[in-house]
């Protein structure tokens, strides 16, 4: 009897442990801005809508893009191990639709993939969590798209508050690749800024 309340009890502690972190409280204060890292670069969009501190190796694509920041890793193989991209409320005039859920409004802008569109058959590994940013309130969707094939990756997208409406960031890349740098990756979004 002793024993097996104690394997109930280390059973009922092991679901605790495993449970995910309450969403933040409605009046929860934004974290501070982490320190950015040595050696890593800030770019803002032309249109000032978005800025992005990342580390040195990602490079801009489409430096002359009116609107968001889109960086992406050197291509290995054919293939761009990880790209990072962001856009603010002013790039983004389909904000969420009254009732909308905001899973719904990513999945629908395609920064978050949805089984059955665009030629994807699989999704697993998905999570979502509320969770506050600097730059403010936000969804976080993450995803491995077309799991144990070839054209497998993995996605992670924010939903984030601002004062103009909702801005974007995504990180999309090889599996592999965000894991070896997950790290870097968890600093992002607590760098990330958007403008008007």
């Amino acid at each position: 009897m002793v024993r097996l309340r104690a394997v109930l009890i280390a059973l009922m502690l092991a679901a605790c442990a495993a449970t995910e972190p309450a969403p933040p409280a409605a009046d929860a204060t934004p974290p501070e801005r982490p320190l950015v890292p040595s050696g890593w670069v800030t770019i803002t969009s032309n249109a000032g809508d978005a800025e992005l501190t990342i580390p040195p190796d990602l490079g801009r694509v489409g430096p002359d893009a009116p609107v968001g920041v889109l960086l992406q890793t050197p291509m290995d193989g054919g293939v761009t191990p990880l790209q990072v991209s962001a856009y603010g409320p002013s790039a983004l005039p389909d904000q969420p639709a009254d009732g909308e859920s905001l899973r719904s409004w990513l999945e629908r802008g395609t920064w978050f993939p949805g089984e059955g569109r665009g030629g994807i058959t699989a999704i697993g590994d998905v999570s979502e969590r509320e969770v506050l940013l600097p730059a403010g309130r936000a969804l976080e969707l993450a995803a491995t798209v077309q799991p144990g094939t070839r054209e497998e990756s993995r996605v992670v997208a924010y939903a984030i508050e601002t004062e103009a409406g909702f801005a974007v960031l995504q990180i999309l890349g090889e599996p592999d690749a965000l894991e070896a740098r997950a790290d870097e990756l968890r600093l992002i979004p607590l760098l990330v800024r958007f403008g008007d």
